[in-house]
């Protein structure tokens, strides 16, 4: 049983959504981009079809 928890002397630097994105392949971006503003596009889509039933 461990009765510790090794913690390293420093933590590690943070990084940011930025670097994160940055890494990421371009062609993969784009799929990326579209694939949300399709969702986004959707959500919309189904929000604006309810309220107008709800009228």
């Amino acid at each position: 049983m461990q009765l510790e928890i090794a913690f390293p002397d420093r933590p590690p630097p943070p990084i940011s959504p930025t670097d994160l994105w940055d890494q990421i392949n371009p062609e993969a971006r784009v799929v990326a981009l579209e694939t949300l503003s399709r969702l986004i596009a959707q959500l919309l889509a189904a929000a604006s079809a309810e309220e107008t039933c709800d009228e």
